[in-house]
């Protein structure tokens, strides 16, 4: 039973100074938190229930305490003692923040943290390993290391809180730290009682490498994946079994990464490398686990390698990637990862100015108009010595012509003289008269052969003017600029449409809004224990709004039974929800709709403002191509004018 704050005990710190509660900060299993009246910053916290072991290590601990440890953790400073000198409960620094978990999530961040982008979650993955180092460094285990036991602020300042709850090591002699939560345990501590079991920093190291992943990989646990084995697939068992879902053995452990999710290299190689390390076999069986130092040093490293979307400020990624990853993934999901304030880089000095760059991109003219000359559109002479070989072939047609007709003649007298008949005359005239039409057709064709080569290579120059050389290209960019004119000068019109459109659809956004709001890891649901919680995070089901019974049964491991609870659990919430219409847009649907405004005008400035330079390179590549195609062009248009000539003049001719 909870006392109010009138009927507490009179408390005394050890030096016998009066405390007074102030309000309720939080309650738990094991007490109540206050405020303290009279002490920002510093906070009582009172036990139910007098414990001696528990009362001599929050003793210890306070004679442990440094400038470094209640930096990262709600160390306890001072035992709190009633009037009889019974130690009653402890001071502690107050740790302002909201729980890791809350991180986590898209969902969770975007109601929970105001500005929220890719390195300020690895600056706070950074400060959680900083915080594991420090209690290290002192010779102390944490032992029951979960999500609830970490709270961050939002200027990524991490703390450790239930620090009562670590195992101590005081003067050699150890006081055990009992509890712990499944799903962040090793493997060799899974199935066992951790009453009396001796925890050391090699199992943190597991749990800080759970926490870091689940940070960095949007709430995903990495022992939860589909099992591709027959029955069930608990994430303790999953542990204990080192089925790693994203590992590079998770195929021979029969375990697959759910759909969806980020590959385990997608940050870096050497991030990917310490969690195969913190999550093998090996780990476990030789102690070496990556410490909380060496994820200080991949994480720092990581954070100053970090690039910016050139389309949303709120996204930072990897150099390793060509193109933005986040950009892609929202686009495929419908999800906001990360809500860092959208804002102009530019200073006032470089505001986008759309009058003066379409005043810009209007002034610049059109390639110079310019056609290919036509080889065909004046009579040529044929060449010398085409005319040559004409009067010669003609002198030879005129005495082959005479000599076949004197034979003829000549064949008729004897005929008629009873001499030799016309038939072997005629065949020596055939053969004459063929003889020369033999001789034209092979003096023709080898002329005419070079009129269509030439003519080929006309055509082809003419292919290669439309293609390489027209202004089509120039015409098309420009109506392209200023189809982004159009649309960024409509830009407020959109964005009124799209909030009316906003408007029109609240009630189902508040509705939404209302069962996003009822977390599945922070609610009680029948046969739903922390496990299950992790298995239906690692699936996108992270609130009430996520669930129906389609998206359920698709999760590994739950069937009829447990899906029945969720939907009931649901439709309860459901049923409390009640419309107000004079309730604004939720803020999420806000930033969402922001968002795609904001890259919708960064994109189209971004193409506007590269329009005039795009606009001259076209230009005077068309130009360029057209001198160069032109000089090829004339020297074609001269030899096949005067083919043509030749050709026409020995069609004549011959």
């Amino acid at each position: 039973m909870v006392l109010s704050n009138a009927t507490l005990p009179k408390c005394k710190d050890s030096k016998g100074h009066h405390i007074k509660a102030g309000k309720v900060i939080g309650r738990g299993g094991e007490g109540t938190v206050y405020e303290v009246e009279g002490k920002p910053g510093i906070v009582l916290k009172l036990y139910h229930k007098y414990d001696d072991e528990r009362s001599k290590k929050i003793t210890s601990m306070s004679h442990m305490k440094s400038e470094r440890l209640l930096k990262y953790t709600a160390w306890p400073i001072d035992t709190v003692k009633d009037e009889g000198g019974k130690i009653i409960g402890l001071l502690m620094p107050s740790a302002n923040g909201k729980e890791i978990h809350k991180l986590y999530s898209p969902k969770n961040r975007l109601n929970d943290f105001d500005n929220v982008s890719l390195p300020f979650l690895i600056h706070t993955a950074a400060n959680i390993a900083r915080s594991f180092a420090i209690v290290h460094e002192n010779g102390q285990v944490i032992g029951d290391v979960n999500h609830g036991n970490i709270v961050v602020a939002n200027d990524g300042t991490v703390k450790l809180i239930d620090c009562d709850s670590f195992q101590i090591n005081t003067n050699g002699k150890l006081i055990f730290c009992k509890v712990g939560v499944a799903t962040h345990q090793p493997p060799e501590l899974q199935s066992k009682s951790l009453s009396n079991i001796v925890r050391t920093p090699n199992h943190d190291n597991f749990g800080i490498a759970i926490i870091i992943f689940q940070l960095l990989f949007m709430g995903r646990h990495p022992f939860s994946g589909r099992y591709l084995g027959s029955g069930d697939m608990p994430i303790e068992k999953a542990i204990e079994q080192h089925r790693f879902a994203y590992g590079k053995n998770a195929k021979q452990r029969d375990m697959q990464q759910p759909p969806g999710t980020l590959p385990l290299d997608f940050y870096s190689k050497e991030l990917a490398e310490l969690f195969e390390k913190a999550f093998s076999q090996s780990g476990s069986n030789n102690n070496n686990r990556p410490k909380a130092t060496e994820w200080i040093t991949v994480l720092e490293k990581l954070n100053k390698e970090l690039v910016s979307c050139p389309l949303n400020q709120a996204h930072t990624f990897s150099k390793e990637h060509n193109n933005c990853p986040w950009c892609e993934y929202e686009g495929k999901t419908g999800l906001v990862l990360f809500t860092a304030v959208i804002k102009s880089k530019l200073g006032t000095e470089n505001v986008f100015q759309l009058n003066l760059i379409w005043k810009k991109i209007s002034s610049i003219s059109p390639p110079y108009d310019q056609n290919l000359p036509d080889p065909f559109a004046y009579s040529q002479n044929p060449s010398e010595e085409i005319i040559k070989i004409g009067k010669k072939f003609k002198r030879k047609k005129i005495m082959r012509l005479s000599v076949a007709i004197i034979l003829g003649i000549f064949s008729l007298l004897l005929t008629f003289s009873g001499g030799m008949g016309i038939y072997p005359i005629g065949g020596v005239i055939a053969s004459i008269v063929l003889g020369l039409k033999k001789a034209k057709d092979l003096q023709f064709e080898e002329i005419y052969l070079g009129y269509e080569n030439l003519n080929r290579k006309w055509i082809s120059l003419l292919e290669r003017w439309k293609k390489e050389a027209s202004s089509d290209k120039f015409f098309s960019k420009l109506a392209e600029l200023n189809d982004y004119k159009t649309k960024y000068t409509d830009i407020p019109n959109m964005r009124t449409l799209k909030l009316k459109q906003l408007e029109k659809d609240q009630r189902n956004r508040q509705l939404n809004e209302y069962l996003d709001s009822f977390y599945i890891q922070s609610s009680n649901i029948d046969s739903i224990g922390p496990s299950r919680k992790a298995v239906l995070q690692s699936y996108g089901i992270e609130t009430a709004r996520d669930v129906s019974k389609q998206s359920v049964l698709r999760v590994p491991g739950f069937g009829p039974s447990l899906t029945s609870n969720l939907v009931e659990w649901r439709k309860n919430i459901e049923k409390r929800f009640s419309f107000d219409p004079k309730k604004g847009i939720p803020k999420s649907d806000m930033y969402s709709l922001e968002k795609e405004i904001f890259s919708l005008k960064s994109d189209l400035e971004k193409k506007l403002t590269k329009g005039e330079a795009e606009l001259i390179y076209i230009k005077t590549s068309i130009n360029t191509r057209r001198e160069i195609l032109k000089r090829d062009a004339d020297e074609c248009v001269q030899l096949l004018g005067k083919a043509k000539a030749n050709v026409d003049y020995l069609k004549n001719v011959l």
